[in-house]
């Protein structure tokens, strides 16, 4: 398109239209050399600025040297005080904003598997605790609760999930078209992978405790007396585990299921 004369302006519009419906276009530049103001007038008409503010793709100007100044450098997303400039320009963007999205990405990953460490040790001593069902009898299923809302609250994707949006944000403002759906595709497989990994991690560990827990209760003494028997304990409050441990006449205390007794011994039988 022609920059200055009869019908610059005119052409110049028609031009960034163009550029904007090709299907590759990321970023729109208008360009030239520096002139007289009567040179660089084109710039200044209002279908030049109407047809920047309309452009669906980010624009760039960079019309004249770094003192001239147009209305289209106003109308344009970024103004180059040159040419060569501009091109300096975008092709730092693009090389920044994809080296900090590849960053982000890496320092994701870590979080992640140091989180996924952190409470596979937990687990190891929680499981070395188990060793002893006296020890865990009456509080595991408290201690279970507590793990679990621990677990939840840990692999819980809110955060990361906000800092992602935040992220594709800053990359729709900044990004060339192409460059932005490739990212964003990116980021969105990392949040699902993230949370189809959190899902199974705590599944996995719920159903591990839900055994656990399972095979404590199993081994209740209250289990026993529920199948008829019953525990003795003598004047002292030993319990009893033979005959010649009392002799007639003494008081027991008899441990039901549910409930207790009062007896006395009146002969016994090796």
């Amino acid at each position: 398109a022609r920059v200055q004369g009869d019908n610059a302006a005119q052409e110049i519009a028609r031009g960034i239209v163009r550029a904007a419906k090709q299907p590759r276009v990321d970023v729109v530049v208008i360009a030239r050399g520096g002139g007289s103001l009567e040179d660089l007038w084109a710039f200044n008409e209002e279908v030049v600025a109407r047809a920047l503010v309309g452009c669906p793709v980010p624009t760039v100007s960079a019309v004249g040297h770094e003192v001239d100044v147009t209305i289209a450098d106003y109308c344009a997303d970024v103004r180059a005080p040159t040419p060569t400039a501009a091109a300096e320009l975008i092709a730092k963007v693009k090389d920044e904003l994809v080296a900090d999205l590849a960053q982000r990405k890496a320092r994701l990953q870590r979080a992640l598997r140091a989180q996924l460490e952190r409470k596979h040790a937990q687990l190891d001593k929680l499981q070395a605790r188990v060793a002893d069902p006296r020890r865990l009898l009456s509080d595991r299923k408290l201690r279970l609760d507590k793990l679990r809302q621990r677990l939840e609250a840990a692999i819980s994707l809110s955060g990361r999930a906000e800092r992602l949006r935040k992220l594709r944000e800053r990359l729709q403002a900044q990004h060339p078209r192409e460059q932005l759906h490739r990212l964003h595709r990116e980021v969105a497989r990392l949040e699902e992978k993230l949370g189809a990994l959190g899902r199974r991690f705590l599944a996995a560990r719920r159903h591990k405790y839900e055994g656990l827990a399972a095979r404590l209760d199993a081994m209740s003494p209250l289990k026993v007396l529920a199948r008829g028997y019953a525990v003795a304990f003598d004047e002292r409050g030993h319990a009893l585990l033979k005959a010649d441990q009392v002799q007639p006449g003494e008081r027991l205390r008899v441990r039901l299921h549910e409930g207790e007794l009062s007896a006395s011994v009146l002969t016994k039988k090796p």
